[in-house]
C-alpha cells in the first residue's frame, strides 16, 4: 500500500500539476479548479476565480473570486459586484448568491463566493471561449479564462465522461 501511494505522489510531483478531485461521503465526486487570473484586455483589475463542483444531480458549483486593483489606485478597492455572470457560446451564466467573503483595503481585493447550477456549470465549461463580466461600483469589467484553465476543464469532463459509462 504504501509503495503504491508513494509512487502515485511521485508521479503527480513530476508533471504539471493536475485538477483536485476525491470522493464525497455521499459517493460524489468533488472537483475543484484551482485559483486562476482571468485578465481585461485592458483595465486595473484582475480577478482570481476557483471552482468547486460535486459531480451530481441538483448539486451547485460554487465560484469564488477575487476581484483586485492593480497598481496605480492608490486608496480604491473593488466594492461587492452588483451583478457577475459568466459568458460562453453567447450565452449568459448568471452567478447567483454573491456574497462577499472579505474586503481587504490595504491589497485592494474584494473576495466574493456564488454558485451556479450544476449544469449550467457543466454546459458553461464545455466552451473553449470563457469571460467573466462583472458590475462593481457601477462599471462595466470583462475578464477572460486564461488558457491553462482549459486542461483542468478537459480533465474533469474526461473524469465525469469515465464516471458516467461506468453508472
Amino acid at each position: 500500500m504504501f509503495l503504491l501511494i508513494n509512487f502515485e505522489f511521485l508521479s503527480c510531483a513530476s508533471r504539471a500539476p493536475s485538477l483536485i478531485r476525491f470522493a464525497t461521503e455521499e459517493g460524489a465526486t468533488q472537483y475543484y479548479f484551482p485559483t486562476m487570473v482571468w485578465k481585461q484586455e485592458s483595465g486595473n483589475i484582475v480577478a482570481e476565480c476557483d471552482f468547486t463542483y460535486r459531480h451530481q444531480t441538483g448539486s451547485d458549483a460554487t465560484c469564488n473570486i477575487s476581484f483586485i486593483f492593480e497598481k496605480g489606485n492608490e486608496g480604491a478597492f473593488p466594492g461587492l459586484p452588483a451583478s457577475a455572470s459568466f459568458e460562453a457560446g453567447g450565452k449568459q451564466y448568471p452567478l447567483r448568491g454573491i456574497s462577499s467573503l472579505f474586503s481587504d483595503g490595504q491589497r485592494k481585493t474584494q473576495r466574493i463566493t456564488s454558485t451556479l447550477p450544476g449544469e449550467e456549470f457543466l454546459e458553461l465549461i464545455k466552451n473553449d471561449e470563457l469571460a467573466l463580466n462583472a458590475s462593481i461600483d457601477g462599471t462595466g469589467y470583462r475578464f477572460i479564462a486564461p488558457k491553462k484553465f482549459f486542461p483542468y476543464r478537459d480533465e474533469a469532463l474526461s473524469s465525469m465522461n469515465g464516471q458516467e459509462m461506468k453508472q
